[in-house]
């Protein structure tokens, strides 16, 4: 369903990319003595990366894993995953500002919010974190709101593309894994060795290798976190490899079976999947926390409008709240739904989207319709799908035991297909980019 987005906990977890400089270079002065020009790191698309924005990165997340990891890695083998990370984030922010996703200050502000109220925290405090990873305020503001953006094109270009059959549902509650649900959550480290899109026997048996002895280097007594922030060709390399807690529901499905098995501290690896090869590790486990959760949805219809190249957003908005003045003198909604909006699953139905929880909507959706009364039909509003208008049914609070099992396990299901999702998204994203990087020892892939 295309407003469904990525499930997760939002946590204080200090940013460790920040915004990027539009300073391309210094301006020579226009008298005697030139200044040093900031050197070409690589070029992504029509983009660049210059060496002083890796530097000014790199210094940045050397702080954040020295004081939440106590690790210090070298600096080289650290500058190639920070600058592989830029690139990685450079394509996304790129795509997401042609097809028109946007966020505004007004979402950071509730984001931050939102933090600062899930931690206890004040500003005050909130600074003081974020300080020791040489980030003031406003800069802490800006990595948010790159992080919304990616989440956003995220949300849009594979959690939305994800579906959860109740054939599917029925068949994991009924699995040994589904059982054991509400039993244990796993604390995972992970270290991964990627392949193309399209390997070659070559390119498999390198990753291969080189998988094997990140492996041996381990057994040898060298730090795990260490060599993921060094070494790991996943995205959550630069936090040392920790994976988060999980259910085993959640977790990869390749990672499921050792898991279970492992004991804590145990390595198991390499671990062959379309993405490359994989070290796992076991940080912790224990017991998942059974507090009854009440959960509320909505039964909620909308119409959809996309802007193009005929309908600006002013001409969206207006043909919007014509359909609003219709709506409220009489027409049906289904109907209106039906001839007009652009979501061509739910218009079939009148533009119904059945029962939806908060947590699994994109907020701008949520800020707008969770305030409004039964039958009551929002004014325009825009998300990064469109502009819509929104009418709630029905509301309720889910407490529901056999409900709650299938929708956590439709939750858990997700998470895992749009992880496994998310990392083929990023080969091909990379792939299909212009990437060149002008220091052959800065290489990701190198060494």
């Amino acid at each position: 369903m295309f407003v469904f987005k990525k499930l997760f906990i939002l946590a204080l977890i200090p940013i460790t990319f920040g915004a990027i400089s539009p300073c391309l270079m210094a301006i020579p002065a226009p008298a005697a003595r030139p200044e040093t020009l900031d050197a070409v790191i690589a070029v992504v698309n029509k983009s660049i990366i210059t060496q002083s924005e890796l530097e000014k990165e790199v210094t940045r997340v050397q702080r954040h894993i020295q004081r939440t990891q106590k690790i210090t890695p070298p600096t080289q083998e650290l500058s190639r995953q920070v600058l592989d990370k830029i690139i990685l984030e450079k394509i996304q922010l790129q795509f997401a500002q042609l097809t028109g996703i946007q966020v505004d200050d007004a979402m950071v502000t509730d984001t931050l919010e939102d933090i600062l109220s899930k931690n206890k925290m004040t500003k005050a405090e909130l600074r003081k974190v974020i300080e020791q990873d040489g980030l003031t305020l406003s800069e802490y503001r800006e990595s948010l709101k790159k992080e919304l953006t990616l989440t956003r094109l995220q949300s849009r270009d594979v959690a939305s593309t994800i579906p959860v059959s109740q054939q599917e549902v029925d068949y994991f509650l009924q699995s040994p894994i589904g059982q054991d649900m509400l039993g244990q959550e796993y604390l995972v480290g992970h270290i991964m060795i990627s392949v193309p899109e399209s390997p070659s026997p070559e390119q498999i048996e390198q990753a291969e290798e080189k998988a094997k002895a990140l492996f041996a280097r381990i057994q040898q007594g060298e730090d795990f976190a260490q060599l993921s922030v060094i070494a790991s060709q996943s995205p959550k390399a630069l936090t040392g490899g920790d994976l988060g807690w999980m259910k085993i529901g959640q977790l990869p499905t390749i990672f499921v079976d050792p898991v279970m098995k492992m004991k804590l501290n145990d390595i198991q690896g390499p671990i062959r999947s379309p993405s490359g090869f994989h070290l796992i590790k076991l940080l912790n486990k224990r017991a998942a926390n059974l507090e009854a959760e009440k959960i509320t949805q909505m039964h909620v219809q909308h119409i959809l409008i996309k802007t193009d190249a005929m309908n600006s957003n002013d001409d969206v908005e207006l043909k919007l709240q014509h359909l609003r003045d219709l709506a409220v003198q009489g027409q049906t909604f289904d109907t209106l739904a039906k001839t007009h909006s652009q979501d061509i699953a739910s218009a079939q139905l009148g533009g119904d989207l059945g029962w939806v929880s908060n947590d699994a909507l994109v907020p701008e959706f949520v800020q707008s319709v969770e305030k409004l009364a039964l039958g009551e039909i929002s004014k325009p509003f825009r998300t990064s799908y469109g502009w819509h208008l929104a009418k709630v049914l029905e509301k309720r609070d889910e407490t529901s035991t056999k409900n709650l099992a299938e929708l956590r396990a439709k939750q858990y299901i997700h998470h895992r297909k749009f992880e496994e999702r998310l990392e083929a998204w990023f080969r091909q994203i990379k792939e299909e980019a212009y990437i060149k990087i002008v220091h052959a020892e800065l290489n990701p892939h190198a060494g």
